[in-house]
């Protein structure tokens, strides 16, 4: 009997290759472990999907971007996707309207996340010039009350 070629089948392999093993949660319900290996894989396929339903542009570009996040070692992404701004010229429409404010909303939302990611990862570089500004206070404090003569500090 002839084997007959189904359409698309490279994608239907690597899907097949990448479901092979299921990969449980880690014990204390947390999630299950990724691999770069995994990751990449599923990459591939995300890929060729968007590459298979979506012809590129001049630039060789497609219609849909992905980033994938293995989020045992990695936070989500911290913001929203920015629409485009609306084709008209000034909001005419109720519509239009409606998507402004959304944009500015989103827009509002991505600096105050950004914000809050900032403040996080800048709170133990604040600790540490508190404590080195601390430090170096005291040691200034010792410098002063010892004599100021290096013959007095010779004991001669």
């Amino acid at each position: 009997m002839k084997k007959v070629r189904v359409k698309n089948s490279r994608i239907h392999l690597l899907i097949d290759k990448f479901l092979e093993k299921k990969i449980p949660c880690s014990r204390g319900g947390g999630w299950a472990p990724v691999t770069q290996e995994e990751l990449e894989q599923f990459y591939e396929i995300i890929g060729k999907l968007v590459e298979t339903k979506y012809q590129a542009d001049a630039d060789g570009d497609h219609p849909i971007e992905y980033i994938l996040i293995d989020r045992n070692g990695f936070e989500g992404l911290p913001f929203r996707p920015m629409p485009y701004a609306p084709r008209a010229v000034k909001a005419t429409t109720s519509e239009d309207v409606l998507q402004e404010a959304w944009r500015f909303e989103t827009a509002q939302l991505n600096v105050e996340l950004a914000m809050e990611q900032f403040r996080n990862a800048i709170r133990p570089v604040r600790e540490f010039i508190k404590e080195f500004a601390e430090s170096a206070v005291e040691m200034e404090q010792k410098h002063q009350t010892e004599s100021g003569d290096p013959v007095d500090r010779l004991g001669v």
